[in-house]
C-alpha cells in the first residue's frame, strides 16, 4: 500500500516508536534513495518498505524495536483507529460475545469477512460450514 515514492524530499512526516517511546515526533525527509527514505535528525534514520501491505515504512536498525514512518498526520491517526477497531472487533468476537449474536448480525459479518478471502479459502469456509 505504501511505497517510497509516496515521499518527496521535504515532507513533512511522522514518526512513531522511535526508541521505544510512546508519541510521535515530527521530521522531514532528507533523502529518498533506491530502499530507504532518510529523515532529518535522529543521526539520519532510514526507513524501509517491510511489507507491502503495509501503512507505513519500518526503521532499518539492528537493535530493539524499530520506529515507523508515516507520510502524514492522517494516515498516522487512521493507523491508531484501525488498531483500535482491530482490538474492539477481536473483543466483540470473543467466544462469550459471539452467542448473543442474531442469525442475521453472524451472516453479515461473515459477508464483510469473505470480501476478503481469496477463492480458494471461500471454498473451504463454505463446505465447513456444510454450505453448498
Amino acid at each position: 500500500m505504501i511505497s517510497l515514492s509516496d515521499f518527496t524530499v521535504g515532507q513533512a512526516v511522522v514518526v512513531s516508536g522511535e526508541h521505544g517511546r510512546r508519541g510521535v515526533r515530527r521530521a522531514t525527509v532528507e533523502a529518498i534513495g533506491r530502499k530507504y527514505v532518510t529523515i532529518s535528525g535522529g543521526w539520519g534514520a532510514k526507513f524501509y518498505v517491510n511489507h507491502a501491505e503495509d501503512d507505513c515504512l519500518t526503521e532499518q536498525n539492528r537493535y530493539g524495536a524499530p520506529a515507523t514512518l508515516f507520510p502524514s498526520e492522517q494516515a498516522y491517526a487512521e493507523r491508531v483507529e484501525k488498531e483500535g477497531l482491530k482490538k474492539f472487533v477481536r473483543n466483540a468476537c470473543d467466544w462469550p460475545n459471539n452467542g448473543k449474536l442474531s442469525l442475521d448480525q453472524l451472516r453479515r459479518i461473515a459477508a464483510i469477512i469473505r470480501e476478503n478471502e481469496r477463492p480458494t479459502e471461500l471454498h473451504d469456509a463454505k463446505t465447513e460450514a456444510g454450505e453448498k
